[in-house]
């Protein structure tokens, strides 16, 4: 529960701290105070969207601190985002404003995103004001009510099945259009993969005629230099001279051993060097000079450039395009036989996620049952007996993210009059009773630990004013229940009665709050029941009020 809210300088609250009790709280007071400004104040604590436009004229930053208490849910939450558990009983929540940054969200201290807030929050309890009778009524958030464990499960379940068909869907999608593509251009295709298979083209080949290419372009360079090779090894003796120092060398070794070594050194560098210029003279001979082969030659390699010009493409690239083109051929002729396996695959893939979908709505539909008769008996507790309700289930064309169900409400506020969609029918106070009654549903269901109404009560009088004083009442006996009310009905039921009222201070107008007591509730009640005004028959109303 909500324990104590410190809020400073936020719109026209300058500085206020409020000590909350368990049970039914009401807060009342004159329109403009500063009512509604506490819930926002509780909203951002719940990670709803700030304004600088919440920031008090002339201030810099706003801030709202709340304390909660903290259940076994909440600690297990925040042992699992690896955040501060505090003292293990109370989890303080804070926001700071800032008129020239971003705001600022901290959970005991550290700081955490919005999104943790608002995970936090749903945890804690639940705020319901104007915008959220609007939010519950539209036909898209219906199906949310009727989910459960048992549900949520099967959804997941469902999401799986539907995006294995979503993708197989797509396969086939593009199996198809690209088959129609291809068959449009077909004779292109064939033109140009008949072109590419002729011209034999091979990355290798291409490097070596380059470098045949470049041989015989520069062979009277070659052959010059090879024959000065000549001219040094044979026709100057050097390769004879090498093997005269043997002899003289042999000499030597007679006198120093050591020289042997040197000299088997030096006659197998004379053999190495005698077997490289036999090969040298075998590759001279075997690459001469040929004409008619460096034509041929560039007659080949002209082949690799023009169509390398023609179709803007590297060797590799036409290489790879003759593959991409043997494979669209290769795919018209077998498309047949493709199409068909793969709509086997997503006949299989929709059937499992229709049949999941299936037993959803099925599941979905014997919920609605006990939720009709909840509903209906909660609207009789509200003073509207002769209201007739029934989901009624529309079943769509196609697989939604949610299954093939779409929810409308459909509901008869007055005898003979026929069933119509609740966003269409409903009067103010009608709708607000609906909304209660959808709140003590939702209550039970999610086991909030605070429940806060916005003026709930709005458009109702009379018997009805006691009715939804005794539904928030019944709701106060499991939640905290803070209410902004106008109805004494509502005030005198509850257990803790807080006033909000505004004055002028020094030039600026402030928030004041008071608890009321005894004589103080009483007083305000009876102003409630008579317009503002005290009377004695409004001051007696307001104490028997106070004793029921």
């Amino acid at each position: 529960m909500l324990q104590r809210l410190i809020v400073k300088n936020f719109a026209i609250i300058e500085n206020i701290e409020i000590e909350f009790k368990d049970k039914m709280t009401v807060l009342s007071g004159e329109t403009g105070a500063g009512k509604s400004l506490i819930i926002d104040a509780i909203g951002l604590l719940f990670g709803k969207r700030a304004s600088v436009e919440f920031i008090r004229y002339k201030e810099t930053k706003a801030t709202i601190t709340g304390i909660f208490t903290a259940t076994p849910e909440i600690l297990e939450y925040l042992e699992a985002q690896s955040l501060n558990l505090g003292d293990g009983e109370s989890l303080i929540i804070s926001r700071d404003l800032y008129l020239n940054s971003s705001s600022v969200a901290k959970v005991n201290s550290d700081i955490v995103s919005i999104n943790i807030l608002a995970e936090l929050g749903e945890l804690i309890g639940d705020i319901h004001n104007q915008f959220d009778s609007q939010a519950l009524t539209h036909p898209k958030n219906y199906l949310s009510f009727l989910e459960d464990d048992i549900i949520k499960s099967k959804l997941n379940n469902y999401k799986i099945y539907l995006n294995e068909y979503k993708q197989i869907k797509k396969e086939y999608e593009a199996l198809v259009k690209e088959n129609e593509e291809n068959t449009k251009q077909i004779d292109f295709i064939k033109y140009q993969l008949k072109e590419l298979k002729t011209a034999h083209l091979s990355l290798t080949e291409e490097e070596d005629l380059k470098n045949q290419e470049n041989y015989l372009k520069n062979y009277e360079v070659i052959s010059t230099a090879f024959e000065e090779v000549k001219e040094l090894l044979e026709e100057r003796g050097a390769l004879d001279n090498i093997a005269s120092t043997f002899s003289r060398l042999s000499v030597l070794s007679k006198f120093n051993p050591e020289a042997e070594e040197l000299i088997e050194k030096i006659k197998s560098s004379y053999y190495e060097l005698e077997a490289s210029y036999d090969e040298l003279k075998k590759m001279n001979r075997s690459l001469e000079y040929d004409p008619e082969a460096l034509e041929q030659i560039n007659e080949r390699l002209s082949v690799y450039s023009s169509l390398k010009r023609k179709y803007k493409l590297t060797t590799e690239g036409l290489i790879n395009l003759e593959g991409e083109l043997a494979d669209k051929v290769s795919k018209i002729d077998t498309y047949d036989l493709d199409l068909k396996e793969i709509k086997a695959k997503l006949d299989k893939a929709y059937s499992d996620a229709y049949k999941e979908a299936e037993t959803i709505s099925n599941l979905r539909k014997e919920k609605a049952v006990t939720f009709e008769k909840e509903i209906t008996a909660n609207l009789k507790d509200l003073e509207l007996v002769k209201t007739k309700f029934k989901i009624e289930f529309i079943k769509l064309n196609e697989l939604s993210d949610n299954g093939f169900d779409k929810v409308d409400f459909l509901v008869s506020f007055n005898e003979g009059e026929p069933l119509k969609s609740l966003s269409k029918v409903a009067s103010g106070g009608e709708l607000s009773r609906f909304m209660l009654a959808l709140k003590v549903m939702i209550n039970e269901k999610m086991n909030y630990q605070t429940m806060i109404f916005d003026e709930i009560d709005s458009g109702v009088s009379g018997k009805t004013a006691y009715a939804i004083a005794s539904k928030l009442k019944q709701i106060a006996n499991f939640s905290q229940v803070l209410s902004i009310t106008h109805l004494p009905q509502v005030a005198a039921i509850a257990d803790s009665h807080l006033y909000i009222s505004k004055e002028v201070l020094d030039g600026r107008t402030v928030t004041k709050l008071k608890h009321l007591e005894n004589k103080e509730r009483v007083i305000e009640i009876a102003k409630m029941i008579s317009n503002g005004v005290v009377t004695d028959a409004s001051y007696n109303l307001a104490l028997e009020l106070l004793k029921k």
